[in-house]
Order: structure tokens, then C-alpha cells, then sequence
């Protein structure tokens, strides 16, 4: 640990002297508690809050410096064996098993690592099966090389992998980055689709994706129906999105939430008093797709009392009726990077001025005992706005849900019964990718998990 944090150290400060006064998003870890492999790795947390040496630290930035110091500390301790693997797969070699296939998982700037119930999912189910190589475009391929350059760059990065799985909304980095420079011809590659937005054959889409996409759409040929033969498997998060699917021959639903953190029993160790003292909870990044500003729209115009009726109701006649609602109105987000979220202060602002106590993003686990005292938890956003974990993850915490009646989506979520986990999460992908790769890895023959009507597919 001591080698590693040396080599930790002298990464964070070549950084740093790279982007001076750089400000990024943190981990909520102090050092000496880093683990020394990825079996010990501590909950991804969003947007986490502490500080190394004075410097926020973004999660995926941190997690690769990590992972690069490891690698250099048994490699100059002559560690061989462990520092040749190390340099084959990018991340720390154990606990791997050597036999386990390779899956590539592609995230953009920690953004697979910063959704908890795919985190776990990978961990505890698809870790079992595959050797897990997590690769983050924002800190080894983007703005590094163009063109040729970085076909073959991606080629010899995947060249041992047995199959790669993008994580990534339609149109965003990592999907259009994956169809310009990678070989579905050379190495398998699946889809999980984190998001809402249109697929690319979908009509009418084909002109969106090249306009807002740019040279990056224009330079690749699986774009508008080619991006059907693309990806092997796509992976959707709700039913509705299901009816979009199609043509594609193999596509399977694979949702959840960590629901061991996630849940309406505060931990045993906890402090928690168990009383919902605040009346209603909005929980979001302060962006117009998100629409927190409905929230108050929402006090006026009666939504808010109907669904708290409801809630009173639910509890039966004899519930208190004095003073039956804790008064605290609460919204929990930022508006970071405000380049992208210009419209962010002045949603603050506006939230202020309508009596409502804005707070910073906290770490996951805070974030569930928030959940927990919360009655009402408001979730407005548009049908591409997201939202759909918060929905999931404030019933399975107790706490009642209200979502606009215009996103049929959060709608279906929000009556959902079981709540999705993460098992059920790592259950799906893990029977998606032995579609592609057959249950031992080999031939599509061999699998037990491939769902029937994704068979002969892929």
C-alpha cells in the first residue's frame, strides 16, 4: 500500500501540473482506505466529497490513477508475474481467475461506476463468469489520437477481450465512439442503453444523430439502420422502451438498484431517528430535463396535496390528522459542469425564493437514509430526462413517489412490483452476453441463458 500510494501521489500531482487549477468531481475515500485489489473496491458513490492533497478528485480519474499506481508499484518491486498481467488488462490482476473470459466494459468518466445497482450487478454476478476490464474513453482514449490512429489503438486494447459491453445512452461518447473505431467484425460488442433517447433506425432519428453528432457520426458507417447489426445485444432499462427495440433480433430488459443499501430498514450501526421529517424531496441534477422547477408548480396547483391525501389514506383511518405533514421541502443536486447546465443557478435561485432548502449531492449511502426520511419524493422529469433509479430507489426506501403524468416511462416505474435489484440487473446482462458468448464462454450452442427469442440471433 505504501509503494502504491507513492506512485498514487506522483499521478496526481503530474495531473494536477497538467491542468492547473483544475477542479473535478471527488471520491469519498481518504487514501489509506483505498483497497489493494478491486474484490475490496468500496460502493461507487455519485458525485463523492473529499479532497486529495487539496484536489477533487473525479471517480473515474481517481479509480484509473489507482489503478496505473498499482500497476507501477509491482512492477518496480519486480513483481513480474503481477505486473505483466496488470499491463495486459489495465486494472489490478487480483482476484482474477486467469481462465475467466475477458468482458470489456466501456464507461465514460466513471459513469458505469457512479450507478450503484449496475456496479453491483457486475460485481456480484457477471464477475462470477468473466474477468471484468473496465475502460473509461475519458482517461485512456479521448483527445489522445484520431482517425487510423485510434483504430488500431481500440484493436489492441480489445485484442484479448471475448466481448465488449458499452455503456451509453444512444448518441452519447461512448456509443459513438465505439461505432466509429471499434470491429464488431473482430470482437463482439453489446449495448446497454442508459437513457431513453431514440434508437438510431428509428424514423426519423437517423438525421438527428448525424446533425447533433457531428464529424463523429458522419466518419462511421453504423448509423440509421446499419447501427442494427452493430451490436449483437442491447440491453433497455424499462418495459416501455422494450416497443423501440425493434427490428433488432436480441434485446433484453436489465434494470435495478442496489437494493442492499437502497432499502426502508436504516443499517444496525445507524443513528437514524426512522421519522420522515421532510415533507417532500426532489433529488436531481438542476437541468431543464429534469424540471425541478415543477416542483413548486406542483405545491400550487394540487398535485402535491392529492398525493399526500393518498399517502394519508394509505395509512388508514386512525392516523394523525394534526399537523400531518412535516414542513421541510428539500432538493438535492448542482448544476456542474455550469457550461453545460447554464440554466442550473438561476433553477437554485428560483428553488430558494419558493421556500425550498437546496443541498449539495451526497454519497450513496446518505442519499438512501435521505430517502428515508423522506414522505414524498417528487421526480418531474421529461421522458428523456432520466430519473428512473431515483423513482426505483425512493420506493424501495419507503418513501411515496410522484411523477409527471407526461413520462410514461417513471410512470410504469413508479407501480413496478418486486422493485428490480441487482441481481435481477446482473441476471439479464449475464444472459445477454451468453447469448453472444455461450454459458462457458464458447459457442452460442453451449448456453443455457440465452432467452429464446434471441436465439439463432446473434
Amino acid at each position: 500500500r505504501a509503494e502504491t500510494a507513492a506512485c498514487f501521489n506522483e499521478a496526481v500531482r503530474g495531473a494536477v501540473a497538467a491542468r492547473p487549477g483544475g477542479k473535478l468531481g471527488l471520491l469519498e475515500i481518504p487514501f489509506a482506505q483505498y483497497p489493494s485489489s478491486m474484490s475490496e473496491q468500496p460502493e461507487p458513490v455519485p458525485r463523492a466529497l473529499v479532497r486529495w492533497d487539496g484536489v477533487h478528485l473525479n471517480q473515474g480519474l481517481a479509480w484509473s490513477w489507482f489503478h496505473k499506481a498499482l500497476v507501477k508499484a509491482r512492477c518496480e518491486r519486480r513483481d513480474e508475474l503481477a505486473c505483466e498481467r496488470s499491463k495486459a488488462i489495465g486494472v489490478p490482476p487480483f482476484p482474477r481467475q486467469a481462465k475467466l473470459p475477458r468482458l470489456s466494459i466501456i464507461i465514460f468518466d466513471g459513469s458505469g461506476l457512479n450507478d450503484a445497482g449496475f456496479a453491483k450487478a457486475v460485481s456480484e454476478v457477471l464477475s462470477k463468469h468473466y474477468s471484468i476490464d473496465w475502460l473509461d474513453l475519458a482517461t485512456e482514449f479521448v483527445g489522445r489520437a484520431t482517425g487510423q490512429a485510434m483504430h488500431s489503438a481500440a484493436r489492441e486494447r480489445f485484442a484479448g477481450s471475448a466481448a465488449v459491453l458499452v455503456k451509453s445512452n444512444w448518441g452519447w461518447i461512448p456509443d459513438r465512439w465505439s461505432r466509429r473505431y471499434l470491429d464488431p467484425g473482430a470482437v463482439p460488442v453489446l449495448l446497454h442503453i442508459s437513457g431513453a433517447r431514440l434508437p438510431p433506425w428509428y424514423p426519423g432519428m437517423e438525421k438527428e444523430y448525424l446533425e447533433g453528432d457531428g464529424d463523429e457520426a458522419t466518419h462511421t458507417k453504423y448509423v440509421g439502420a446499419d447501427a442494427i447489426d452493430f451490436y449483437k445485444v442491447i440491453f433497455y432499462e424499462s418495459r416501455i422502451y422494450g416497443n423501440y427495440t425493434d427490428p433488432h433480433k436480441c434485446a433484453i430488459r436489465a434494470f435495478g438498484i442496489d437494493t442492499t443499501v437502497m432499502t426502508s430498514l436504516p443499517p444496525p450501526a445507524s443513528h437514524e431517528s426512522g421519522e420522515r421529517d421532510i415533507r417532500i424531496l426532489f433529488v436531481g441534477k438542476f437541468a431543464d430535463y429534469k424540471r425541478p422547477l415543477d416542483l413548486l408548480d406542483m405545491m400550487v396547483d394540487g398535485r402535491i396535496a392529492d398525493a399526500e391525501a393518498q399517502i394519508l389514506k394509505s395509512r388508514g383511518p386512525h392516523s394523525a390528522t394534526k399537523d400531518p405533514h412535516p414542513a421541510r421541502v428539500v432538493a438535492v443536486g448542482d448544476y456542474e459542469p455550469v457550461m453545460h447546465y447554464p440554466e442550473g443557478p438561476g433553477i437554485a435561485d428560483a428553488l430558494r425564493a419558493g421556500g425550498v432548502e437546496v443541498w449539495e449531492p451526497v454519497p450513496y449511502l446518505k442519499l438512501a437514509a435521505l430517502y428515508r426520511r423522506a414522505r414524498l419524493v417528487v421526480v418531474p422529469c421529461t421522458e428523456t430526462g432520466g430519473g428512473e433509479r431515483a423513482v426505483l430507489e425512493a420506493r424501495s426506501c419507503g418513501a411515496a413517489v410522484l411523477v409527471s403524468e407526461d413520462n410514461p416511462i417513471l410512470l410504469e416505474l413508479a407501480f413496478e412490483y418486486p422493485i428490480p435489484s441487482h441481481t435481477f440487473y446482473g441476471e439479464q446482462l449475464l444472459a445477454g452476453v451468453r447469448c453472444v458468448l455461450g454459458g462457458d464462454g464458447g459457442s452460442l450452442a453451449a448456453s443455457p441463458g440465452c432467452p429464446d427469442f434471441c436465439r439463432g440471433a446473434v
